[in-house]
């Protein structure tokens, strides 16, 4: 059997009274990046590891079982290659305050590097760092954690690099292949005209093909497949598609949209919708950040909501976002009055608009 399956198969039967666990947690939003991430670098490292008595390696994947399956790419990919998703481990299948109590526990994250509010228990653990997103200078990590931080398109870019300076024959043809194709997904088929492809990105691109050995690669056509399963979203209700792709800073709610704001905001009960999600997670603002991408190229839009009536806070950061000349905001008409909405330059991402807010909220509690 391939060797990264028959490591997913017996992942569960692992946690069987071992003395050392080393566990590989991806972000809180558990997209496609995040989740091939944390599932190769487990499987990486539990292989790689050097003592093997007593020492598992586990892939988290940080959101709750039953809102995984929002995640249409992501089923689509492990279906694909035959991953029984519920032998998987979740945010509330692995107890982690338990762990603590009772193992020896490390911790490597990946495709983040800033824990959310309701896991900064985990910081002492933390010992290693994968990400690609810009570094937040907010947050300070000890010389004892290996950081590896690099602006690249996929954070599956660098677990690849990493498999294949340190021990390349671990690599298999399942794991290249949803290793390979979430790098495709990430930069929008290695797209030079969508802005978020790097020189690492083709370069272990071009590895996995000669692995996976594909002659003639159809960079965009595999990207239109995987973007068409990531829209296939029809089944979903509106707060299914807020909850899919949701990232927090403090009090504020980042949903990423399997589609553009405008378009979303046509959808029934919208306003109904996030008022709850706002009630539900404690949230002052909502920040909607919709996305198309057609034929290499992607636009981008951003709706702005707030609870709270004539919000200070949501005043404050739309009026220091119209002013950053990377996102190139440009106010549009909003078809729902509660919602400021705008259009923007295509090439920021939620990995650039995160540090943004979160020096926006510092600013706003010391005003």
């Amino acid at each position: 059997m391939d060797s990264f399956l028959n490591y997913i198969l017996k992942i569960t039967a692992l946690l069987q009274f071992p003395k050392n666990i080393h566990i590989i947690m991806g972000n809180e939003a558990c997209d496609l990046d995040s989740t091939v991430s944390a599932l190769s670098l487990a499987y990486f490292m539990h292989e790689n590891r050097n003592t093997v008595e007593d020492s598992i390696t586990l892939p988290l994947l940080n959101v709750k079982k039953e809102e995984f399956d929002l995640r249409i790419e992501n089923c689509y990919v492990l279906d694909q290659i035959g991953v029984n998703r519920s032998t998987l481990f979740y945010k509330d299948t692995l107890n982690m305050k338990d762990l603590l109590n009772n193992y020896n526990v490390k911790l490597t994250l990946v495709d983040h590097h800033v824990l959310a509010q309701d896991q900064q228990y985990l910081k002492p653990n933390v010992v290693g760092i994968f990400d690609h997103r810009p570094r937040d200078p907010n947050v300070i990590w000890s010389d004892n954690v290996d950081v590896k931080l690099q602006l690249v398109g996929s954070c599956a870019t660098l677990i690849t690099d990493e498999i294949y300076a340190k021990n390349p024959s671990r690599l298999s043809p399942t794991l290249a292949k949803i290793l390979y194709e979430t790098v495709i997904f990430d930069t929008i088929g290695l797209s030079p005209q969508a802005g978020k492809v790097k020189d690492l990105d083709i370069e272990v691109s071009k590895k996995l093909e000669q692995f996976l050995q594909i002659p003639n690669p159809d960079h965009q056509g595999l990207f239109n497949k995987l973007w068409a399963e990531h829209n296939n979203v029809s089944h979903l209700t509106p707060r299914q598609l807020l909850i899919k792709d949701m990232k927090f800073v403090e009090n504020v709610l980042i949903p990423g949209l399997p589609m553009l704001v405008k378009d979303f905001l046509n959808l029934p009960d919208i306003l109904d919708c996030l008022k709850g999600l706002s009630n539900e997670k404690n949230a002052t603002v909502i920040i909607l950040m919709g996305l198309e991408a057609k034929d290499g190229l992607m636009e981008r839009d951003l709706g702005f909501y707030s609870i709270e009536e004539d919000s200070d806070l949501l005043k404050h950061i739309i009026d220091n976002l119209k002013q950053n000349d990377a996102l190139q905001l440009e106010e549009g008409a909003s078809s729902i009055a509660a919602i400021k909405y705008f259009k923007q330059n295509h090439k920021p991402s939620r990995k650039q608009l995160l540090p943004l807010v979160r020096d926006l909220l510092t600013e706003y509690k010391q005003c």
